[in-house]
C-alpha cells in the first residue's frame, strides 16, 4: 500500500509535474505538485512529505537548495537532464536518496520511487517495533529474552513494589548494577537519586567518611563538609557494589 506515503513533486515545467503526479497517483501515492520553486521551498519548510522529487535546475531556487531544507526523515529524489548526471551524483553526496533522468523512463522512475517508499515503510516498522519493545521491556540496557531472563524481569517488577533491602548476587560483569537500576526505575523511588558506589575501590580509612560523610576539619585533608552516600541517596536507592 502506498496511500500513506506523501510525495511532493517540484519542477518549473508543468508538463513534468502533471505527468509524474498522474503516474504516482495511479500507484496510490498521495501527491502534491508545485511549479514555483520559491513556493516549494516554503511548502517543504511548513509541511512534511515522505518523498520529495525535485528538478535539479530551476529559476530562483534550485533542487540543491530544496535538498538543504528537507526534513531529516524525508527522502529526496533529484531530477536531472542527461548532461547533468555529475551534478545529480553530487546531490546524492549531499543527502539525496537517488536521482532520475529526463526525459523520464516511467518504469525506471516508479521503481526508484517504490524503493524509496519501501525504505520509509521499513523505517516505520523498525521504529514501531522499538516502541513496542520499549513498552514491553522497560529495563534499559538489559538484553535477553530467554526463560531465565524473563524470570529476572518478573522478579524486578515484584521486588520494586516493596520497600525492602535487596541482595543481588552474581559474578563481576553479570549486570548487578543494571538490575539495581531497573529495580529503582520501577519503584516509587524512581524520581529520587540512584547512587552507586564501588566499596572495594575506596581505601579502608576513607570508607566510613564516604558512606556517612564528615564535617570540615574532622580529619587531615577534610577541607569541607561532605555528605555521605547514605544521605545523598535518601529517599532513593543506594547500590553498594562488591
Amino acid at each position: 500500500m502506498t496511500k500513506d506515503i506523501k510525495v511532493f513533486v517540484v519542477d518549473d515545467e508543468p508538463n513534468s509535474t502533471q505527468l509524474l503526479r498522474k503516474v504516482l497517483q495511479k500507484k496510490g501515492y498521495e501527491v502534491t505538485e508545485e511549479n514555483n520553486s520559491v513556493i516549494a521551498r516554503k511548502t517543504i519548510k511548513e509541511n512534511f512529505f515522505d518523498i520529495i522529487i525535485s528538478d535539479l535546475q530551476m529559476p530562483e531556487v534550485s533542487g540543491i537548495d530544496l535538498l538543504k531544507v528537507k526534513p531529516k526523515d524525508s527522502l529526496f529524489i533529484m531530477i536531472t537532464g542527461y548532461g547533468s548526471v555529475n551534478s545529480a551524483v553530487d546531490s546524492m553526496k549531499l543527502g539525496a536518496y537517488d536521482y532520475v533522468n529526463k526525459p523520464f523512463n516511467i518504469e525506471e522512475f516508479l521503481i526508484k520511487v517504490d524503493k524509496a517508499s519501501d525504505s520509509i515503510k521499513m523505517t516505520r516498522q523498525i521504529k514501531d517495533l522499538k516502541e513496542r519493545f520499549r513498552d514491553d521491556h522497560p529495563f534499559k540496557n538489559i538484553i535477553g529474552t530467554s526463560k531465565r531472563m524473563t524470570e529476572v524481569y518478573d522478579f524486578i517488577k515484584k521486588i520494586a513494589k516493596v520497600n525492602v533491602n535487596v541482595l543481588i548476587e552474581g559474578k563481576s560483569g553479570t549486570g548487578k548494577e543494571l538490575v539495581a537500576r531497573a529495580i529503582h526505575s520501577e519503584s516509587i523511588r524512581k524520581d529520587k537519586s540512584f547512587i552507586a558506589i564501588n566499596c572495594s575501590a575506596i581505601p579502608e580509612n576513607l570508607l566510613e567518611s564516604e558512606l556517612f560523610g564528615h564535617v570540615k576539619g574532622a580529619f587531615t585533608g577534610a577541607t569541607e563538609t561532605q555528605k555521605g552516600v547514605f544521605e545523598q541517596a535518601n529517599g532513593g536507592t543506594l547500590f553498594l557494589d562488591e
